[in-house]
């Protein structure tokens, strides 16, 4: 997500419904509460020049969901086997949807300027009124389409939205994984792990960039899962090939974790040799993965 969002008359919607995702000490917890999804998509100002370097601000967290929104007709997720695993079920949904939500730096949400689409984060919570205990940077922020950044936006009318979870969605093909015991994969560290392992694998077996394939941990009905999604919009069909051998495309991902056997007795939470990734960097460091419990799952 970006700091800012652009839009127009009639290309934004609101989901009372959506859940504000937030994460601490690398758990995911969830309220209900409002998310904007903008279908135009984020920008940033015409006043904020161009960066060649890597040195981008980043606001708040993206916490990835894949339940949050219910689409009318949906036939839902379907089981699918996976061939050669008897250890583990497949759920398989064709049209599944992706939700990603940034809830702001403080967790608070976003105070929204219906002017010009200028966001800053919030620093209260469930603000009353509209034009109370506003960010700092909002009172006098420039409106997007300025070129200065020395032009103050007029944001009185309409009031702004307050406490507002920025989010995007996307529908595509969404596989999740669970033991076949009916019990989960017994933490979110060891989900999370089984399921980079499977998207890391995944994409090497199908000669894919390893963006092709999303993953994530979840918790559903039986416990913590392993979520994995396409990439592509409306989704290509790559996880069901997968599924179709999935026998070779869990050995894959056990020799991923496994690299040798010094590695295999020496990583606890991840490296440079198996999951740390440029998408991985935040998990390793804060180590949210356990390695050698998910090599045990995936070698069953």
């Amino acid at each position: 997500m970006l700091i800012h969002w652009a839009s127009r008359d009639n290309a934004m919607e609101y989901s009372a419904s959506a859940p504000i995702l937030s994460m601490s000490d690398g758990q995911v917890s969830e309220r209900r509460g409002r998310a904007l999804l903008v279908r135009d998509g984020f920008a940033v100002p015409a006043w904020l020049p161009p960066v060649y370097r890597f040195d981008t601000e980043r606001i708040g967290k993206v916490i990835v969901s894949t339940q949050p929104v219910q689409r009318p007709g949906s036939q839902g997720p379907s089981p699918i086997e996976l061939q050669g695993i008897d250890s583990m079920s497949g759920e398989y949904d064709e049209r599944g949807v992706i939700l990603a939500l940034n809830n702001g730096e403080y967790e608070k949400g976003f105070a929204l300027c219906m002017v010009c689409g200028y966001a800053a984060s919030e620093t209260e919570a469930d603000v009353g009124k509209r034009n109370e205990a506003l960010p700092e940077s909002f009172t006098e922020h420039a409106p997007m389409w300025a070129q200065s950044m020395k032009d103050v936006c007029k944001w009185e009318t309409p009031l702004p939205r307050r406490n507002l979870g920025l989010a995007a969605k996307q529908e595509t093909n969404v596989l999740r994984i669970r033991p076949s015991t009916g019990l989960g994969l017994g933490s979110r560290r060891v989900a999370s792990a089984v399921a980079t392992a499977l998207a890391m694998a995944g994409a090497r077996l199908m000669q894919l960039d390893a963006r092709e394939i999303g993953a994530v941990s979840a918790y559903g009905k039986f416990g913590f899962e392993a979520v994995l999604w396409d990439n592509n919009p409306g989704g290509s069909g790559l996880l069901e090939d997968l599924c179709d051998d999935a026998r070779s495309w869990f050995n894959k991902a056990a020799d991923l974790l496994y690299v040798n056997e010094e590695h295999h007795q020496r990583c606890e939470t991840g490296c440079i040799l198996c999951l740390l990734a440029f998408s991985t960097q935040g998990d390793v460091a804060l180590r949210r993965f356990d390695r050698p419990e998910a090599f045990k799952v995936l070698r069953q």
